[in-house]
């Protein structure tokens, strides 16, 4: 056998039994020297949401109810730019009524007597939030996702 085999096959064997050895080892396969820390965050209290319905003169004689949603956040850098509005079969509900507050919205939406569900997208300067109403009878239901 020449020399160079020899080296070759002595390397390839010292290589295997690392190999070996390294399967042994319950680690995650890869060990870091300098970590990154976790990423830093602030994470947002969640906004004060109160929905209901309201009386209005047009209400009483159609088929149609007004359904008042505010979003109010507990920090004054928070502001509310835009507030949409769709039912449960994707139809955009009317927003006849938009007022800023000090530290939110508040908008009322046109819908119908059948309504069931309404979902909102409320856009801020820091990201947008997306309201459920769950509506059964006179009584709203919300959840923020």
């Amino acid at each position: 056998m020449s020399h160079v085999r020899a080296r070759t096959l002595a390397r390839l064997k010292l290589l295997a039994g690392a190999g070996v050895a390294a399967a042994g080892c319950h680690d995650s396969g890869y060990g870091v020297v300098d970590p990154m820390p976790p990423p830093s965050y602030y994470a947002r209290p969640q906004p004060t949401v109160t929905a209901s319905f309201v009386k209005r003169a047009e209400s009483e004689a159609s088929g149609i109810r007004f359904l008042e949603v505010a979003l109010s956040y507990a920090e004054g850098d928070v502001t509310v730019s835009e507030c949409a509005a769709s039912d449960s079969t994707g139809q955009r509900l009317e927003v006849v009524e938009r007022a800023a507050t000090t530290n939110g919205l508040r908008c009322v939406l046109k819908a119908t007597k059948d309504l069931t569900e309404v979902v909102t997208h409320w856009s801020t300067n820091q990201h947008v939030v997306v309201l459920v109403l769950t509506v059964a009878g006179e009584d709203v239901t919300v959840q923020v996702r």
